[in-house]
């Protein structure tokens, strides 16, 4: 079920392209930098003053509905890095408690989004900047069912609806990959299920095909524009799940470069390395999340003690390891 949600919760994590789609204003593309640097505030402050200058666009709903839903979820540990999962001190640090409150207010936010976009299609159905913001907006709702209301089938039935959304965008324009890409990230991750899960969620008639979802997903992250990134993201994990190690933690690097804030970035590569066996380039992309960290360069001081402590252990491992090789 972990894989799902992880797909899903990427496929929530999209932007609309400017391919097929109007572009967006320069306010709305700095708001998308923000939340590709996981600045979540500051995308969330860039949405709210693009609604209220338009009420009814896309971009603004969407962008305010990412930045609201992630903020959450990285407020309770559900998103970030998996390079401390080893780490028993860290794992069993205190968690912050749900918030049904704030749940709600992301969820009003994701029902406004989802209900500009559905009056857009119902006013012209070939609309493709529409059903491009419908597919995200449903898949960001189906995060919300999966990982905050842990509601699994709800969820599923939602990324369905996603996934339909996104095909009749890729049967209306073919040569727009984005497109497709929310479709591809829910048959990957529905066809990435182990056996038995796939067995129960085929009762209830979900069904997903592995590789055509890496397909399509692989062909977004070569020929796409606005969503390339997001895309190679995508990729990257399928990768990591893949044991590719070397080539999801040279994406990763590769987004870390461009990317700069977001350090969970510069961790997975990391982390990675060392799994492909590249254990200096791994060391020395730890000690540079720490030297960031300590003279506060790229927002790296956002980083929390907890994380920074879990860091220095994983550091001193790898000096080890290193050092004195089997």
């Amino acid at each position: 079920m972990a894989v799902l949600r992880v797909a899903l919760a990427l496929a929530g994590g999209l932007i609309l392209a400017p391919m097929a789609v109007p572009a967006p204003s320069a306010d709305i593309a700095r708001g998308r930098e923000h939340y590709l640097n996981r600045d979540f505030e500051l995308a969330a402050a860039v949405a709210e003053r693009a609604i209220a200058e338009r009420p009814e666009g896309l971009d603004g709903h969407l962008l305010l509905a990412r930045a609201r839903l992630y903020a959450e979820l990285a407020r309770r540990g559900l998103v970030g890095t998996r390079a401390f999962r080893g780490d028993k001190p860290y794992a069993s640090r205190p968690r912050p408690k749900p918030d049904p409150a704030a749940a709600r207010a992301v969820l009003n936010v994701l029902e406004r989004a989802i209900s500009v976009a559905r009056k857009r299609v119902a006013l012209d159905a070939a609309d493709v900047s529409a059903l491009h913001a419908l597919a995200q907006a449903q898949a960001l709702l189906a995060v919300h069912r999966l990982m905050i209301e842990r509601a699994f089938f709800r969820g599923l039935a939602t990324g369905r609806a996603a996934r339909s959304t996104s095909r009749q965008l890729g049967a209306l324009r073919p040569e727009f990959h984005e497109g497709l890409l929310v479709a591809g990230i829910y048959e990957y991750g529905v066809g990435s299920l182990p056996w038995a899960a796939k067995a129960i969620v085929a009762i209830s008639g979900h069904r997903g095909r592995n590789k055509l979802g890496l397909e399509l997903i692989a062909r977004a992250a070569e020929h796409g524009q606005g969503l390339r990134d997001e895309a190679r993201l995508v990729l990257a994990l399928a990768l990591r799940r893949a044991r590719s190690y070397a080539r999801a933690a040279d994406l990763f690097r590769a987004l870390s470069r461009r990317y700069r804030r977001a350090y969970t970035y510069q961790m997975e590569s990391a982390d990675l390395y060392e799994s492909a066996g590249r254990l200096s380039v791994a060391l020395s992309e730890f000690r540079s999340v720490r030297r960031k960290r300590e003279q506060a360069i790229d927002g790296f001081e956002r980083i929390a003690p907890a994380m920074a402590e879990a860091l220095d252990r994983r550091i001193a491992a790898l000096e080890r390891a290193v050092r004195d090789p089997l």
